[in-house]
């Protein structure tokens, strides 16, 4: 399938999944019914532009704060708070299905077909095309084949293959760049995925992510890339050679933009990097002023409010965001209190 024949088919399935045309941010801080906020459309909520030169300066500084992951895939599901998983898994409907459960006959024969010998060289020649070598983003530290979540996140790297090359060079004289980018990748990979779950929700740590994000690229374009991720999940699963993994990875680079994947690299090494935490370092990242102006908007709570995010949920409309109780009060209800 061409390139551009895969983006068409793309769409079409993202006109499917989503026919809501406005998307609403519904805010529940536990007390009486949820506000419904509908985004915005003017120029203070207009997302954020991360250019190329913005986004490798922010990562070359928050890059001296990141410490690589020992084991990156595992280490990102635990900073993100995504349930551990063992073995092969494939995606049907909103559930991750473990292959093979329970000593099941079929499984050694499911696994060839979804963490096979080939794919895994595959990979191994895409790294050497990376000018890395080996096993370049550690996706084989779990296993001697690359299973669902590594297979996940090496389409995510060709998904982003762009940014990645800006973040190569925003990496050049660190220590180790390459354990640097493994955890990034398995970072970035690992906080999607927790929007493939069942109950598509983040909390903590990932809730700000979220939440952020959502400030500096707006309500429908952070919905959008998760939705998509989410298709792209699916396709991995029924990929059987790496170009079809391949396609899938391009496919959700085409809807994704360098722009919101520059954004997500970012918020991650902010994330994952700083000791003061994302709440703190946002303020300080480039563009931050103007998503400050944005979110009002386009979520309706203040920047400031960021920190009070406990959860946020997908949902067909948008997003369901759950606030401490005072997220929403004016400046004069708190001097009230």
């Amino acid at each position: 399938m061409g390139r551009g024949r895969a983006l068409v088919w793309w769409l079409l399935l993202l006109g499917v999944t989503g026919c809501s045309s406005t998307r609403v941010v519904r805010l529940d801080t536990g007390t009486g019914s949820p506000r419904v906020h509908t985004p915005r459309e003017d120029e203070d909520a207009a997302p954020v532009e991360l250019d190329e030169d913005a986004f490798e300066e922010a990562v070359a500084k928050l890059a001296r704060d990141v410490r690589p992951f020992e084991h990156p895939l595992r280490d990102a599901r635990q900073r993100f708070g995504v349930p551990e998983r063992g073995g092969v898994y494939l995606y049907e409907g909103r559930r991750l299905v473990p292959v093979g459960d329970g000593g099941d006959a079929a499984a050694p024969q499911l696994l060839e077909s979804y963490a096979d010998e080939v794919l895994t060289r595959d990979y191994g020649r895409w790294c050497e095309r990376e000018h890395q070598g080996g096993d370049c983003l550690r996706l084989l530290e779990e296993g001697p084949l690359l299973g669902s979540d590594g297979r996940y996140a090496l389409a995510l790297a060709i998904a982003m293959e762009g940014v990645w090359e800006e973040t190569d060079e925003a990496l050049e004289g660190l220590a180790n760049p390459h354990a640097v980018r493994a955890t990034l990748t398995a970072s970035v990979a690992m906080y999607l995925l927790l929007w493939s779950l069942p109950e598509p929700l983040s909390k903590g740590l990932a809730s700000l992510l979220t939440a952020t994000a959502i400030a500096y690229l707006g309500v429908d374009t952070v919905w959008r890339a998760l939705e998509a991720w989410v298709v792209m999940v699916r396709r991995v699963d029924a990929a059987r050679t790496f170009e079809e993994l391949s396609a899938a990875g391009e496919a959700y680079g085409d809807v994704l933009g360098e722009n919101a994947a520059r954004v997500f690299v970012m918020l991650a090494a902010a994330a994952v990097g700083s000791t003061a935490g994302l709440a703190v370092t946002g303020v300080e990242l480039p563009g931050s002023a103007q998503a400050a102006l944005a979110v009002e908007g386009q979520a309706g709570f203040a920047f400031s409010a960021l920190r009070s995010v406990e959860s946020v949920a997908l949902t067909a409309e948008g997003f369901t965001v759950e606030l401490a109780p005072t997220a929403l009060m004016t400046g004069r209800d708190a001097r009230k209190r």
